[in-house]
């Protein structure tokens, strides 16, 4: 079986993610590498940092058995671009990644180009089982494969980790990246366009970027956030040798220095495993991790200091005690993130911070505070990026289920004391977006703000520029993860 794995790049409607085009994306190459590990031939495209073109040309030419797509809320065009031509050469289409997960079913029952989809978290176990059901016929021991049977959809259960695996060492069998498996172009493009963005905030110039993905899961594992779609948060790690070896791999292939380390939160007892395993030799290496500001204590601040991670990606979402709290719960205040942040400022670590505007009952006064918060952190030199944007409530997150679901959504607003702002329109919700498997996310943002929100869905977006805006004013990088253009 011969395999194409392909990162689409954002849809022309949406804007960037920050500055996209910084770090290859690490899934289809670490699927490729995983089919080569178990004889399997396979290649990797990164539409961030090749072109659209060269991809379809590349199924064209290549003929592959099967083609897989990282499918996200805003690059469903795309994926659908690159699934017309797999079926053109008689390829089946394989998704997955965060959008293909939450709407599994309804796109197999809309999308008959599409014949997979990887409904798990852990795409390189997925794939290991799914090239195993290739050749015994049996789809039904791939955990968490969404198939057809005939025209019935069929949703597989089970577990993608082994039973003999606990959480510290559940990502071993996850085989060390090839990276090789993109062009140098990749990789020089990306580091170029890093150090043209970041580059300040580092002592010397970037050589090499890469992602790790070494460990996984968030300590809100029980109380997410309210706009977090991650069906899975359970903590899992690696053997901290595993994390070493793949920083050293990446090194000797592609000179990378500075690693983008995925993973919705660290703590200090995990840094410190990593820490006290660090290879021998291995040479100056750079981090930057996710980190939750309710989490950020001087201890963990050392040691990330001591372990090389200049920056981290931070979620502070609000300015306000009020707002904060309805997104993320009741341990969370702005005091705490004023904290966190001078904590990693006098180490010198900076941050990229995340800010989500139109929380339940968010109003003008909430709205200005977190306004006002954002200059602060910007005139105060505490930020190496920023985003605002209105908030998305993912079909999966608490949000989307309270736009989807009236009951959920009155028990979710009664509890948070807030009212709800249209009934009426609220009823029409699940008929308007519960039934279709890529629904108009702006529309639905702006469905949310007018249910839920003090202040309009025009207003939230316009915060959201003004906050970016000023970042960029200040040599700040500001970006949005999804408004339209």
């Amino acid at each position: 079986m011969k395999s194409i794995f392909v990162n689409p790049a954002n849809d022309e409607n949406y804007s960037r993610i920050g500055p996209d085009a910084v770090f290859p994306a690490l899934a289809p190459i670490s699927l490729a590498t995983t089919m080569n590990e178990i004889g399997l031939e396979a290649s990797a495209f990164d539409q961030q940092l090749q072109s659209l073109e060269s991809i379809l040309a590349a199924i064209e030419i290549e003929k592959p058995d099967l083609v897989g797509i990282s499918v996200l809320s805003t690059n469903y065009t795309n994926a659908l671009k690159i699934a017309e031509a797999a079926k053109k050469v008689n390829a089946k289409v394989i998704l997955g990644n965060d959008h293909a997960n939450q709407m599994a079913r309804l796109i197999m029952e809309k999308r008959p180009e599409i014949d997979y989809i990887y409904a798990g978290d852990i795409g390189e176990y997925g794939m290991q089982a799914f090239a195993k059901a290739q050749q015994t016929g049996d789809l039904s021991q791939v955990p968490k494969l969404v198939w057809r049977d005939g025209s019935t959809v069929i949703e597989n259960r089970g577990t993608e980790i082994m039973s003999s695996t606990n959480r510290w060492n559940a990502l071993d069998n996850i085989p060390l990246t090839n990276r090789l498996l993109y062009p140098k172009t990749v990789w020089e493009n990306a580091t170029n366009n890093y150090n043209q963005v970041y580059g300040k905030w580092h002592t010397e110039p970037v050589q090499g970027v890469a992602i790790l993905d070494r460990f996984r899961g968030c300590s809100r594992v029980k109380n997410p956030c309210m706009y977090c779609d991650i069906e899975d948060l359970s903590p899992r790690f690696t053997d901290p040798t595993l994390f070493w070896k793949d920083v050293d791999k990446a090194k000797t292939q592609v000179g990378a220095d500075f690693f983008y380390v995925v993973g919705d939160s660290i703590n200090a007892p995990n840094l410190e495993r990593i820490l006290k395993a660090r290879l021998k030799g291995i040479g100056k290496v750079e981090f930057m991790m996710y980190l939750q500001a309710a989490e950020t204590t001087p201890k963990l601040v050392n040691i990330a200091k001591k372990l090389g991670v200049v920056r981290f990606n931070m979620g502070i979402d609000s300015g306000s005690d009020t707002t904060l709290q309805r997104l993320k719960g009741p341990r969370d205040k702005v005091e705490k993130s004023t904290y966190a942040l001078s904590l990693l400022q006098n180490a010198g670590i900076t941050v990229y911070a995340s800010f989500v505007l139109g929380a339940p009952g968010e109003n003008e006064k909430t709205l200005s505070e977190t306004i006002a918060f954002t200059k602060k952190l910007v005139d105060g030199e505490y930020l190496a990026g920023i985003e605002a944007q209105p908030l998305l409530p993912f079909p999966k997150s608490i949000a989307g289920d309270m736009l989807l679901n009236p009951i959920r959504a009155y028990e979710y607003t009664s509890r948070m004391g807030v009212q709800i702002r249209n009934k009426s329109l609220l009823q029409e919700m699940n008929s308007r977006y519960g039934t279709i498997p890529f629904p108009n996310f702006a529309a639905m943002a702006r469905d949310w703000a007018t249910i839920f929100c003090d202040i309009s869905y025009g207003r939230l977006v316009e915060a959201s520029s003004l906050i970016n805006a000023y970042a960029e004013s200040k040599g700040v990088s500001g970006g949005s993860a999804w408004i339209e253009k």
